[in-house]
């Protein structure tokens, strides 16, 4: 439901594609822990600590969007979030779900028009083309980082979803902000 976020030691802003509307819980979470973040961007805190931050607004901004709709996908999006580096089976996200694996598969199916297996792609083929913007790790490295332990695969399956390879997109990327 987020469309882009900016985070500076200024400002921090992000624009939802619909209205956020939080029960009073998350949003005391919400505003204490973008508080956290911008003290965290003004001290140079490490990216972990920031990324920790990042991640929570997010899963905060992803509950209360599913609380209007129908959160019976929260607790996949947690274990997603939290587990995409690792290896993911249908089997254990069912059970962080508390359903069986065809319940899960309708489910992702109704809600997001993808089957779990796609959404957990495109989950680590967005992780992964952020660290190729924003690091200098080997390909192979990043794609170990978004749970791709063979490097071939993780390019193949890369190439499949961006329409280039992980080196092409870090350096169409590169040119892009050195010219802008």
């Amino acid at each position: 439901p987020i469309e882009f976020i900016i985070v500076s030691s200024l400002l921090f802003y992000f624009e939802s594609d619909c209205h956020l509307d939080f029960e009073k819980e998350d949003k005391i979470r919400f505003e204490n822990t973008v508080k956290h973040l911008i003290k965290a961007i003004k001290e140079d805190a490490s990216n972990e600590i920031k990324e920790h931050f990042v991640n929570d607004i997010f899963l905060t901004s992803k509950k209360c969007v599913l609380n209007k709709t129908e959160n019976t996908l929260l607790s996949a999006y947690e274990y997603i979030s939290q587990n995409f580096s690792k290896k993911l089976s249908l089997k254990l996200l069912a059970q962080a779900n508390c359903c069986s694996v065809q319940t899960l598969i309708n489910r992702f199916r109704v809600y997001t028009g993808k089957t779990p297996t796609e959404y957990i792609t495109q989950f680590r083929i967005k992780k992964a083309k952020d660290l190729l913007i924003n690091s200098n790790e080997k390909v192979a490295v990043i794609g170990q980082m978004v749970g791709y332990t063979n490097p071939n695969s993780f390019m193949r399956i890369f190439k499949q979803n961006v329409g280039v390879t992980p080196t092409v997109y870090r350096n169409n990327k590169s040119k892009s902000s050195n010219e802008g």
